[in-house]
């Protein structure tokens, strides 16, 4: 299986992932807000470097788990409760290795001049 490589923008923590991952894009919201996100099994997930992370709660209740380098402050992926997928940011990577976006989630938070990607799927919610 091939993979995509990316980093952070000072370069201390890299990412590794599987190509053929879905692209999720997420408007504006907290737990997956800045870029679209690669949508990974955590087990394919290879991270390289000591993110730091910031606990939150989530918009079901569950906690959010947001990891970012602790030198360029770069997110870097979103995890959730366990057995759930992580959420690696996508600006991670260079553009031409990100895959199209395949759904765009919480498309119930777009702005009124916000467009969404015509080949993708949308929901609401997650």
């Amino acid at each position: 299986m091939s993979s995509i490589t990316g980093q952070c923008n000072c370069g201390g923590i890299t990412v590794t992932v599987p190509k053929d991952k879905p692209n999720a894009l997420c408007p504006r919201l907290p737990a997956l807000s800045a870029s679209g996100n690669l949508v990974v099994d955590p087990s394919e997930l290879k991270v390289t470097g000591q993110p730091k992370m910031y606990q939150t709660e989530g918009l079901s209740g569950g906690e959010v788990y947001r990891y970012f380098c602790g030198t360029c402050g770069s997110g870097i992926y979103t995890g959730l409760e366990a057995g759930s997928p992580a959420f690696v940011k996508a600006g991670l990577f260079d553009i031409g290795d990100i895959p199209k976006p395949s759904v765009e989630l919480f498309c119930r938070n777009l702005a009124a001049w916000e467009q969404t990607y015509p080949e993708a799927q949308r929901k609401d919610t997650q």
